[in-house]
């Protein structure tokens, strides 16, 4: 009974700390209204982010940008093409995204399911990223990225304002090195929310 014990709280110290290290966000970047943060993964040796910032537009509108896949090359860093596999119900889409990467390295592909899910009594909207590896058979010019995992975020604040939290962790695959990977992992959450405040402010 006593040895039961004593592994119990072992594995439940284990789990904790486990736990307390993966939810340490570090500040990275401050700029212009946008924070980036970064931590690691337990899963992954590449760095998750989250980046936040306010935004000039309504959950209607948000929404109305998140579902079209086909504007993404126009807003989301670093992505090439972006088209719509399927949308089975208003909450599910799934699409196939291309992103691009710096030469002499190839570029990356994913396949990735949205889930729309609002909560009225947070006010909160949540747009879970899952990669689907094997939606589609992998193309010869493209790398398919192998884990990527996320979600966007639109709360109202008691403030009024409305704020776009953006999460995610992805592999990319290839002989992409973990540490350079890491090194420029604020870049593009800035650039995407950056873009993301402009369309804002054009449709005031």
């Amino acid at each position: 009974m006593t040895q039961r014990l004593c592994f119990s709280t072992v594995l439940i110290l284990i789990l904790t700390s486990a736990t307390l290290s993966q939810e340490t966000w570090e500040l990275k970047l401050d700029k212009d209204g946008i924070k980036v943060y970064t931590r690691s993964h337990p899963r992954s040796a590449f760095d998750e982010f989250k980046a936040t910032s306010t935004v000039d537009l309504t959950m209607e509108e948000f929404m109305a940008i998140m579902k079209d896949i086909a504007s993404y090359p126009d807003w989301v860093s670093n992505t090439e093409e972006c088209s719509l596999l399927d949308r089975p119900s208003d909450s599910i889409q799934i699409y196939h995204n291309v992103v691009k990467v710096p030469f002499p390295f190839q570029n990356r592909d994913a396949v990735y399911l949205n889930a729309f899910q609002y909560d009225a009594q947070t006010k909160k909207l949540t747009i879970t990223i899952e990669n689907q590896t094997d939606y589609l058979e992998p193309q010869d010019d493209l790398v398919r990225m192998p884990f990527g995992e996320g979600k966007w975020e639109f709360v109202t604040k008691p403030d009024g304002n409305n704020e776009v939290t953006l999460q995610m962790v992805v592999d990319p695959g290839g002989s992409l090195p973990a540490w350079l990977v890491n090194k420029f992992i604020t870049e593009s959450p800035y650039e995407t929310l950056k873009a993301l405040q402009v369309m804002g402010k054009k449709m005031d």
